[in-house]
């Protein structure tokens, strides 16, 4: 793992395309060349297994690599939550929001998760991802169902999901 979260063997050089996946990495490379401004958000989904994180680890990793100075951050939606919940705690959201929103590419992994956290965590979500769209700053999610799946989501939440392109994953045949 690097600072940034990434393991640094998910590139797209070894990323399996199969079954129609390709269609899956030529998006993710747009988002790479075009961050911000193409496909954003970009929301990924898939069953466990299909490649998802890869994926998404991928972009991040190409992004650095083409320049370091990129602010970028790889989360899973679960550890998102408890950061939110913790700022919320102690008092301090107005300090989480300015992470959040100095970031150039946000990747929320595991986006689902947010089922099952607090409501407040999810209206979180909703103002950081308005603050990093309206200064064209990237946001890539992961889920392991599409958009109109998720359950116990606030509707104003996944019609921002929408907002970009939604790409599924298959599971590789052996």
């Amino acid at each position: 793992m690097n600072q940034h979260g990434f393991n640094e063997n998910y590139q797209f050089e070894n990323f399996t395309e199969k079954n129609g996946n390709e269609w899956a990495k030529v998006g993710a490379l747009a988002v790479v060349q075009n961050l911000g401004t193409l496909y954003n958000p970009f929301y990924l989904y898939g069953q466990p297994g299909a490649g998802k994180t890869h994926l998404i680890q991928s972009v991040g990793n190409q992004v650095l690599k083409e320049n370091p100075n990129t602010q970028v951050k790889y989360i899973s939606a679960k550890d998102f939550a408890d950061e939110c919940l913790e700022a919320s705690k102690i008092g301090d959201l107005e300090q989480f929001r300015k992470c959040y929103s100095n970031l150039d590419l946000l990747i929320l992994d595991d986006i689902q998760a947010l089922s099952e956290m607090a409501i407040s965590v999810q209206d979180e979500l909703i103002t950081i991802f308005d603050l990093l769209r309206r200064q064209q700053k990237q946001i890539i999610l992961s889920s392991s169902c599409e958009v109109d799946e998720l359950e116990n989501f606030n509707p104003k939440l996944t019609l921002r999901f929408k907002l970009g392109l939604i790409v599924s994953l298959s599971l590789i045949e052996k």
